[in-house]
């Protein structure tokens, strides 16, 4: 325990001793994933002022952690795969130091999750953002959906590869229909009384 976390924590009776502290400060994995343009990325940001204004929060997104740390993998299963297993090893660290993780990474299959949910156990809430394909395309700003039905873009979940849905996750958001403010209503009404 640092002399800041301390220091935060010092007036909440119930965070008294290590034991304790380390509750106030327990961290989870809220794991958003759907197809591309479905609304990952924009309902993590969003969900990430909401839960933990007071900045112990950390977004992974997918487009960022291919520009890093994923950089070099490629979209075969075996890539996201492996794109998956990083992003969720780095999830579990940072819980475990008790930050709030949100993910925003496409995880087209259902093994791919459950690898993630093997990793980092008890912390982690799945969340399923649905959103239909048309829509999808619609709000695609960098054209893969076009790319992938010109037959460019190889292993394109939704259009070349398949992407499987919800199965066991926590939630299932209709991104699609429902306007941000309603999907964040939701994510917060499930996720609010994990903190």
């Amino acid at each position: 325990m640092t002399t800041d976390d301390a220091d935060a924590h010092a007036h909440d009776p119930s965070c008294r001793g290590d034991a304790a502290f380390q509750l106030c400060l327990r961290g989870k994995v809220i794991w958003l994933y759907g197809l591309s343009g479905a609304g990952k990325s924009t309902l993590a940001r969003y969900a990430a002022q909401r839960l933990r204004p007071e900045g112990r929060q950390v977004l992974l997104d997918g487009d960022e952690l291919r520009s890093g740390l994923c950089r070099g993998l490629g979209y075969t299963v075996e890539d996201r795969t492996e794109n998956v297993r990083r992003a969720a090893e780095l999830a579990r660290l940072l819980s475990r130091q008790g930050c709030l993780v949100l993910v925003a990474l496409m995880t087209p299959l259902r093994s791919m999750r459950e690898l993630a949910r093997e990793i980092i156990g008890d912390a982690l809430i799945t969340i399923h953002l649905r959103c239909d394909h048309a829509t999808c395309a619609a709000r695609d700003v960098k054209g893969l959906y076009r790319e992938a039905a010109a037959g460019r873009l190889p292993h394109f979940p939704g259009t070349n590869m398949v992407f499987e849905g919800a199965a066991d996750d926590e939630l299932s958001i209709d991104t699609g229909r429902l306007p941000i403010e309603e999907c964040l209503g939701q994510l917060l009404r499930l996720a609010e009384p994990e903190f």
